[in-house]
């Protein structure tokens, strides 16, 4: 009696199994999407530290020859973008979570706004992993030497401020510190390609490793999910099937006749009884519409149930009727 409602519940919850699958899939799919994302910023924003540092040694290059204060301004406006960069990371370095200041120096490194927001929502849960620890030295190494070119650049802007004629041998001796500097900045900055560049396909194969036993792992849940289903549903219809035959027993007991009709009045089980007291075999029965078997029986029928709607005769399939043969004692 209660199998559909039990099996409606099971497939509910089976249902439920996939949709909890599907959510948990595609969380682990965004978080991995995330990451990724992430790592082309860094990539992205190395990008642009190295080609503001390099900007900024040409212009500081033409500054230490020919004075001109425009170099000198152009000099400090491509070394903001690494400057902004070593901000950002020296508040990550101190773990205080400042994401306004991390935010203030990522933008004036020139990264995007909205990959900003994707580096904050990452880099500050990352930045202590050890794999990265490699990748953050290079990078603080690069800084200092920043730092360096920042204050000779201070230096030269401070004496051509000076009356002092500048000598040839300033010039030469400028020159030639400024070259010092590119030439150790350049394999800092490569170092620090090909760390990223490693970690970022590591990252990527340890992605792909959680994702496919991400969705091993759900589909195996879901699979033993709906088994469980089925087996349930098995049971219960077995349970249903031994209550019919129970009652297939008690009726087939009966010295009434019992006849079970259909909506459209056909009939789909008549009782031993039945057969004796008609004087026909059960096979010739079933299937008939009871009209062509006892012609009084549908109108008997719709006399008995005047207020029987088309909703009601819909339901009323699989009914017992017991219906008494005029002149007679016997139950049909």
């Amino acid at each position: 009696m209660h199998a559909p409602l039990h099996h409606q519940q099971n497939l509910h919850l089976a249902t439920l199994d996939f949709i909890s699958a599907v959510a948990v899939q595609l969380l682990v799919a965004s978080s991995s999407i995330a990451l990724m994302s992430s790592v082309r910023v860094v990539v992205s924003g190395e990008s642009l530290w190295s080609k503001g540092f390099s900007s900024a040694v040409m212009h500081l290059q033409r500054y230490a020859e020919t004075g001109n204060l425009q170099d000198y301004t152009d000099f400090q406006k491509s070394l903001s973008i690494p400057i902004g960069m070593g901000e950002a990371r020296q508040v990550l370095d101190a773990q205080t979570r400042n994401n306004s200041a991390i935010r203030e120096g990522l933008l004036q490194g020139e990264n995007h706004p909205s990959d900003v927001d994707s580096l904050l929502r990452i880099l500050p849960w990352v930045w202590n992993l050890q794999t990265l620890a490699p990748t953050i030295e290079y990078w603080r190494r690069g800084d200092r030497h920043v730092q360096a070119i920042q204050a000779l650049g201070h230096q030269i802007q401070e004496r051509r401020s000076t009356d002092k004629p500048v000598t040839a041998a300033e010039i030469d001796a400028w020159h030639q510190q400024i070259s010092d500097l590119g030439n150790t900045v350049m394999p800092l900055s490569k170092q620090f390609s090909a760390s990223l560049g490693s970690n970022s396909r590591q990252l990527g194969r340890l992605l792909l490793i959680i994702n496919l036993l991400t969705a091993m792992v759900l589909s195996l849940i879901y699979w033993l999910s709906v088994q469980r289903a089925i087996a349930e549903s098995a049971k219960a219809y077995s349970e249903l099937e031994v209550e019919r035959q129970r009652s297939s027993v008690t009726l087939a007991a009966l010295g009434d006749g019992v006849i079970t009709l259909d909506v459209q009045q056909r009939i789909l089980y008549a009782n031993p009884s039945t057969s004796q007291l008609l004087d026909l075999p059960s096979a010739q029965l079933l299937g008939r519409n009871i009209a062509e078997v006892l012609g009084f029986v549908p109108e008997l029928i719709a006399t008995h149930n005047p207020s029987l709607s088309q909703a009601q005769k819909r339901n009323s399939d699989n009914h017992v009727h017991w219906i008494t043969r005029p002149g007679k004692d016997n139950l049909l």
